[in-house]
């Protein structure tokens, strides 16, 4: 489907692949919800409105493209989601806010099952990545095991963004056997290093026994690239698997 507006409910016991691109999903109190047991593969890509419930979990689902971009569960008071105005349509209900999955999942427990996922998300939306807000964190402090998943491609990926930091964190420690893990650097950050905040460091330490290589990938190794990999030796991933490719060179760490 792409550029449609997507009122009611997605739901089938027999659909396999499914791909949503720049669509619309509801405005209003109560979100759309994807519900497909049967599915194999899923691209969900800029779409407006609010975010869509994935129902449950799909267990014959092998891959997943989610790209979730500036819809209406963003805060528009604070560079990095999370207000303190009760009026914000994005963090808190209000005449047109969503009402409903307060302290549910949105989109992670619907792709525990994925063996390869390819993730984004902009850091204004709250129903990921806020702390302060009606939402706080949600998808984050109720993170599912991604008992499958094997192959993990963050795009968009900036190291001074506290959100990219939490959903590394997450999917690292959820993710027991991650083979393969993909770090595409965004050219500049995505709003301004100085004002960024909320990140907590896990206090736990990993054992990364499945995990064969990490990439970076990015357009020039500057400090954001040597930041990257100094992030990733603090979750203690020895730097021999990791490998930067730089445009179409690729070289050790």
């Amino acid at each position: 489907m792409e550029d449609c507006t997507i009122c009611g409910n997605i739901s089938s016991p027999f659909l396999k692949h499914l791909s949503i691109i720049y669509s619309s999903f509801r405005t209003g109190a109560f979100r759309a919800r994807i519900y497909l047991p049967s599915l194999v593969s899923l691209e969900l890509d800029g779409f407006f409105g609010r975010t869509p419930v994935l129902i449950e979990s799909m267990p014959l689902l092998t891959s997943a493209i989610v790209r979730v971009n500036t819809c209406l569960d963003c805060c528009r008071k604070n560079d990095y989601g999370g207000c303190d105005d009760r009026q914000c349509d994005g963090c808190y209900e209000s005449e047109r806010g969503a009402h409903d999955r307060r302290g549910e999942s949105v989109l992670l427990k619907g792709l525990s099952q994925v063996a390869s996922l390819e993730l984004w998300v902009h850091p204004e939306v709250v129903c990921m990545l806020a702390h302060t807000c009606f939402f706080g964190l949600w998808d984050l402090r109720l993170c599912p095991t991604f008992s499958k998943l094997k192959t993990l491609l963050l795009s968009k990926w900036c190291p001074g963004i506290a959100g990219d930091l939490n959903i590394l964190n997450c999917f690292l420690k959820h993710s027991p056997i991650l083979e393969k893990l993909t770090i595409q650097l965004s050219e500049e950050p995505k709003v301004p290093v100085k004002i960024q905040r909320s990140y907590t460091p896990s206090k736990q330490s990993f054992a990364f026994t499945h995990l064969k290589i990490v990439e970076i990938k990015c357009d020039k190794v500057d400090r954001w690239a040597h930041k990257a990999l100094d992030i990733l030796s603090t979750f203690n991933i020895p730097l021999e698997k990791v490998t930067i490719q730089r445009g179409n060179k690729t070289s050790g760490s």
